[in-house]
């Protein structure tokens, strides 16, 4: 497949250059896949388009998917300086926030959009409606460890493409650390008011005031 047949038709020239760059993202991982449509809400101004990513979860049978808009300079940022930047940004929450596009937003959107969709039908989170779900702070683990070995079969290339992956995959690595330490922390208060009762148990905080 050449680089322009995984452009659609209706795509600008600026548009293009968008979805490119998003593309440097998720193809440094072969279990993404992703289509390009319209964005119906967009005026124009921003060359906004709609990513559809598709891939095949390791915890769960059924594919996921997750649409996510991308504009052009939506809202205007500065630096520490105050100059004045510019870049392709994701759109969330009907536009009213914005973030620069990047493999550390787009793993930290994909991460929050798996925890606040999942339902009992295709929960991956131990619940009492999912009991036999998995810890957060397992998969958090679990994914640091198998991004290490993606970095270990690599890291003989000394080319500057590998190189570039390392670093990303060594960046995503510190996050999900970074997430585990928050997890962890959660689970330490908790376990200070009482023992964990299970995923079937009275739960320790939401039911009633201290």
């Amino acid at each position: 497949m050449s680089i322009n047949d995984r452009y659609p038709e209706w795509a600008s020239i600026k548009q293009k250059a968008g979805m490119q760059f998003f593309l440097n993202i998720t193809d440094e991982y072969d279990y993404f896949s992703v289509r390009f449509e319209k964005d119906n809400h967009g005026d124009g101004a921003q060359h906004s388009f709609v990513s559809l990513v598709t891939w095949e979860s390791p915890w769960v049978e059924t594919e996921r998917s997750y649409e996510m808009r991308i504009a052009w300079d939506y809202e205007k940022t500065w630096n520490h300086l105050g100059e004045r930047m510019q870049g392709w940004q994701f759109l969330f929450s009907g536009n009213k926030i914005t973030s620069q596009v990047s493999s550390e937003t787009f793993f930290v959107e994909l991460f929050f959009y798996l925890e606040s969709s999942a339902d009992s039908n295709k929960n991956m989170l131990m619940s009492a409606e999912n009991p036999n779900g998995h810890k957060l702070e397992d998969l958090l683990a679990t994914l640091q460890n198998e991004i290490v070995e993606k970095n270990n079969k690599i890291k003989s290339d000394k080319s500057s493409l590998s190189h570039h992956v390392q670093v990303n995959n060594n960046r995503l690595i510190s996050l999900l650390a970074q997430a585990e330490k928050v997890q962890r922390s959660s689970l330490e208060l908790l376990a200070a008011k009482a023992p964990d009762p299970g995923p079937k148990g009275t739960p320790r905080i939401g039911l009633q005031d201290d």
